[in-house]
């Protein structure tokens, strides 16, 4: 907690702070720490329990002040339906190469309209094609944030294979990449170093 708080410190009371637990707490745990971050305004815990542990969700959610963050790890949309129905979620968090690529997305998207709940597209280690759908959907009307690992918190190789760099954040702001499609095109000699065949 007291890295949580000199976070706090360092950035004040304007800077939104998301945490990820990364499934890592069982529930008593999980409740114990959501609620000394309670006073410290976070703008979210992600994965507090683990993945499949929907009623550790639905348990914190309703025992903590602090919007629970998920669904990285769900593999199409029912699984996030779930996650809905339940209350075990504020914020969704749809890995696109995992829940059926953008159509899937945007279906979520719409039942997280639906449903009234924020909308933030979860990239992690995912490849450039993905980074790049994800950002195409977070331009949702009830998009919460993009997630953007930049090279120097984690060095994805993978999510530079493009002919021109992927667009980087400033001022806070990813500009869209103006090009058709997904807006930027594949370099074919990069994804050939990768190849295992």
């Amino acid at each position: 907690m007291r890295t949580v708080r000199a976070i706090r410190d360092a950035v004040g009371p304007d800077i939104e702070v998301m945490l990820d637990a990364n499934g890592a707490y069982d529930i008593g745990t999980a409740i114990r720490v959501g609620r000394q971050l309670e006073e410290l305004n976070v703008a979210w815990l992600e994965e507090p329990v683990p993945a499949d542990d929907l009623d550790g969700y639905a348990h914190f959610r309703r025992s903590v002040r602090v919007p629970v963050a998920a669904g990285e790890a769900e593999f199409g949309l029912y699984g996030f339906r779930d996650l809905i129905a339940r209350g075990c979620v504020d914020i969704l968090q749809p890995e696109v190469a995992r829940i059926g690529g953008i159509t899937a997305a945007r279906r979520l998207w719409a039942l997280a309209h639906a449903h009234n709940l924020r909308y933030a597209p979860h990239t992690g280690f995912s490849g450039g094609v993905a980074h790049l759908a994800s950002l195409h959907l977070a331009a949702a009307p009830n998009f919460y944030t993009y997630e953007y690992m930049g090279t120097r918190y984690i060095d994805n190789p993978l999510r530079d294979i493009f002919t021109t760099p992927f667009p980087a954040p400033r001022e806070g702001v990813i500009p869209m990449p103006p090009g058709p499609g997904l807006g930027l095109e594949i370099d074919r000699e990069t994804i050939r170093r990768y190849a295992l065949a």
